[in-house]
């Protein structure tokens, strides 16, 4: 049987019964705990016993269960981004967000939904974030089995949370899981190398930076024409490492995937910002860098 039991939970709770009332003449109450907790199941006559008797009909409780114990996953993550884009006060968007998720997770103690409400509070102000808060999302990512699609998602804006040491290990563990995922998932492997190389070039860590362009640079050998932009990008990044490595021939190469970008429409906003990252690589502290 699916795992109904938080859902059960959630809605003997919210009439007002104990374990034990429920429980009586149907089950043990442990066993009724264990089925609550996801630690065991329980037959479905006794489920239909247990519902009878908290006065919930099967139709009530199938649409609770749809809508608080199923974890989609895709569907968070677009609403996040819908927050993050918003026309209005994003910030505001992103706390309402959060506390939906919050509100979530404590009627069903599904951890995902607590780390989407926290993920939605660090988005919204990233200085007002508890150190508490911050621990859990910390402690999730260096220990979890195995990096799936919202893992890397969550990894795009919380790697400023782990050490030098921590993110090497961790992005071992990405390039690994990576190229597990489903051929039909949203995630943008261009997207996760390319910001990983950004954000560790600004966090001066060139050498990291260089390890995850050449782990790009594997799983991507020949350029596709309809990823060229990509391809383009990662010249320059590269070009940027070499700046960084006090490579005279980083700024060339930079220039020429400049004028690359230009010939191209749509990126007539981003060469500016794009320059501005020439100028950073020059100003790195090397002494200060990670090389």
């Amino acid at each position: 049987m699916e795992n109904y039991g938080s859902t059960f939970r959630e809605l003997r709770q919210n009439k007002g019964y104990t374990l034990k009332e429920v429980a009586a003449g149907i089950m043990s109450v442990t066993a009724l705990s264990n089925f609550e907790n996801g630690i065991s199941d329980i037959k479905s006559t006794n489920l239909f016993k247990l519902l009878f008797r908290i006065q919930v009909s099967t139709s009530e409780f199938l649409y609770t269960h749809d809508q608080f114990g199923n974890v989609d996953l895709n569907r968070i993550i677009q609403n996040i981004e819908s927050a993050r884009n918003s026309n209005e006060d994003a910030a505001l968007t992103l706390r309402n967000l959060g506390t939906t998720y919050q509100t979530l997770y404590l009627r069903t103690q599904e951890k995902h939904f607590q780390y989407v409400a926290i993920l939605c509070e660090y988005m919204a102000d990233p200085e007002c974030l508890s150190s508490g808060s911050k621990r859990v999302l910390q402690h999730y990512l260096l220990n979890v089995k195995r990096f799936d699609e919202f893992e890397f998602y969550l990894m795009q804006y919380l790697s400023e949370f782990f050490t030098t040491t921590e993110l090497a290990a961790l992005y071992t563990r990405m390039d690994k899981d990576i190229t597990n995922l489903s051929p039909f998932t949203k995630t943008n492997r261009h997207h996760i190398y390319i910001n990983r190389c950004f954000h560790l070039i600004r966090r001066s860590e060139v050498k990291l930076a260089r390890l995850t362009l050449d782990a790009y640079k594997r799983i991507e050998p020949i350029p596709k024409i309809e990823s060229i932009e990509k391809f383009i990008l990662a010249r320059f990044l590269d070009g940027l490492i070499q700046i960084a490595e006090g490579k005279s021939e980083g700024e060339s190469l930079c220039r020429e995937s400049l004028h690359a970008f230009s010939i191209l429409d749509g990126f007539e906003d981003a060469l500016a910002k794009l320059d501005s990252w020439i100028a950073f690589a020059k100003d790195l502290n090397m002494e200060g860098a990670t090389v």
